[in-house]
């Protein structure tokens, strides 16, 4: 066998065993929900880490990004290695589908006894309709049938803000970018 097929075979099963894991904790976050582990944060640290990870797909799609998230805002109680999914998620949604060459824009505002964060791209965007299913179960893009996933992504972002006692919404146009956003309370 040649060694360009055995490679491929290879990643084929590496996806395959992805997905069956994704599917897995799909379930295990039905039936037993998120487990968390909170400590006192300063989210800039957990932005900053997943930018980090996040910096070579990044400029190979030649991405602007802007990081305004503060080092001076106030500590929330959160799980960091949680935190760091959902915002990996929300920034690797928006490189994955959106064209080479976006602005994407990180900031947190402290408000009353929550932070709200943002992630804002400014790529195709997604219809009303998009929006209103897209933290659903299994639910994916409508040019997703192109990519590898189960649409699980944004699904487990909803049951982590939401255990942390959060909440996680989008706005978004056709044409005119989208913005993730989502709630943490103050530690």
């Amino acid at each position: 066998m040649n060694r360009s097929v055995l490679e491929r075979l290879l990643e084929g099963n590496s996806r395959q065993i992805s997905l069956i894991n994704s599917l897995q904790e799909a379930y295990s976050l039905e039936v037993r929900g998120v487990e968390l582990h909170c400590q006192p944060l300063q989210l800039s640290t957990v932005v900053n880490s997943v930018l980090c990870d996040l910096e070579p797909l990044a400029t190979q799609n030649r991405v602007l990004v802007k990081n305004q998230v503060n080092n001076n805002l106030p500590l929330v109680n959160a799980d960091a290695i949680q935190l760091r999914r959902v915002f990996s998620n929300l920034i690797g949604n928006a490189l994955k589908h959106n064209p080479h060459e976006i602005t994407l824009t990180l900031d947190a505002i402290a408000q009353e006894k929550k932070i709200l964060c943002r992630v804002q791209d400014n790529g195709v965007g997604m219809s009303k309709k998009q929006c209103v299913r897209v933290f659903e179960l299994y639910t994916r893009g409508e040019k997703a049938r192109f990519m590898p996933g189960l649409g699980l992504g944004l699904y487990v972002c909803k049951q982590i803000i939401t255990a942390h006692g959060g909440k996680i919404g989008v706005t978004s146009h056709i044409g005119a970018g989208t913005t993730f956003w989502f709630t943490l309370p103050l530690e």
